[in-house]
């Protein structure tokens, strides 16, 4: 989440009526995220016959400044799936007139989504000695695993947009940000990932989300409420998802594993899908490279903000560190646990 569109009352109003909602009493923007511009809107429910205190509906409005016709398609078609087999996803404002959930504004793609109570796990993402809960690692892993095992048609393949060739375009974009040392570490895992990605050493590939931080779940207290930002969702590695979620929700300040919450994680994850032994074999691979995907955009980030032209943030976020994934790549693997089978 962040605020790069700049809107009105005006044009929110015109939205929500066509949208078959009622007045807008509020909205404010969320200096949260990286890529897409975020408003919390409060208005009055529709009318429903006549009523001396309407009731209120509280919305998160994304207004999707990158994302691919493609990509949309596929991230709410799997936002869809989740919130109808009951998994803790907020469900999308459906167009009262053509049956669709993805809206324009400003000419530019947009949904609509209920606004789920909750706070993310450590609190402040400011808070660098945050951590999240023991039975909130639980709970993330229990989500994950019941999401990579669901039922019914499997959706269309769409591949990683944060790949192979991105990597080598990113790697080119950001090497002056990077010292010697970290550019012969950053290309041998580069290397490594192509290996792997050439030879097929059988990793389990299906839908991820590909982004699970802790600041995209709430939680009331330990209880999850919301998964949110399926923008970067794809068909990739399993692992790859099960990856990013330990390096944000299971380290310390140093970048090594807090084996205690990595294993709450796992455990729950496992519960629903057995890893294999090839996930097994490939388990430290596949943290250093959920951290050089991270490592890479958040440089990336940087770079393009001090490019000329570009479109300011204008919630006034903090930037994303680089090194906090720099530090887990590092670490060489110190304290990494193997897969449960």
């Amino acid at each position: 989440m962040a605020v790069y569109t700049k809107i009105n009352a005006e044009q929110i109003q015109a939205l929500l009526t066509e949208l078959g909602q009622g007045r807008l009493l509020s909205w404010s923007g969320v200096a949260q995220g990286l890529e897409n511009s975020t408003y919390f809107l409060v208005c009055e429910s529709p009318a429903r016959g006549l009523t001396l205190c309407p009731s209120q509906r509280h919305w998160v409005l994304s207004i999707l400044e990158s994302a691919s016709a493609h990509q949309i398609q596929f991230s709410v078609a799997l936002m869809r799936r989740l919130f109808g087999a009951g998994l803790a996803v907020p469900e999308l404002l459906v167009h009262p007139g053509t049956g669709g959930v993805v809206h324009q504004l400003l000419g530019k793609p947009a949904l609509l989504s209920a606004r789920i109570d909750g706070c993310h796990p450590g609190g402040d993402s400011a808070n660098v000695g945050a951590r999240a809960t023991p039975e909130q690692c639980q709970a993330v892993g229990d989500f994950l695993g019941r999401m990579h095992t669901l039922g019914g048609p499997p959706l269309s393949h769409f591949p990683n947009g944060h790949g192979l060739s991105w990597l080598a375009s990113t790697r080119i974009t950001v090497g002056d940000e990077l010292r010697d040392a970290e550019r012969l570490l950053v290309d041998s895992l580069m290397a490594r990932q192509a290996d792997l990605r050439r030879l097929d050493p059988g990793l389990p590939i299906g839908t991820i989300h590909a982004d699970l931080f802790r600041d995209n779940a709430l939680f009331v207290n330990n209880r999850l409420t919301a998964v949110i930002d399926f923008y970067s969702a794809c068909t990739d590695w399993l692992l790859l998802d099960v990856a990013i979620v330990v390096n944000d929700w299971a380290r310390n300040n140093n970048g090594g594993l807090n084996q205690a919450l990595c294993g709450h994680v796992l455990q729950a994850y496992g519960h629903h899908r057995r890893f294999v032994a090839s996930e097994r074999r490939h388990w430290r691979d596949m943290l250093d490279f959920a951290a050089l995907r991270f490592w890479l955009s958040r440089l990336l980030g940087r770079v393009h903000s001090r490019a000329p032209g570009v479109a300011p943030e204008l919630s006034g976020r903090t930037e994303k560190d680089p090194e906090e994934f720099a530090r887990i790549v590092k670490t060489e693997g110190a304290g990494v646990l193997p897969l449960p089978l």
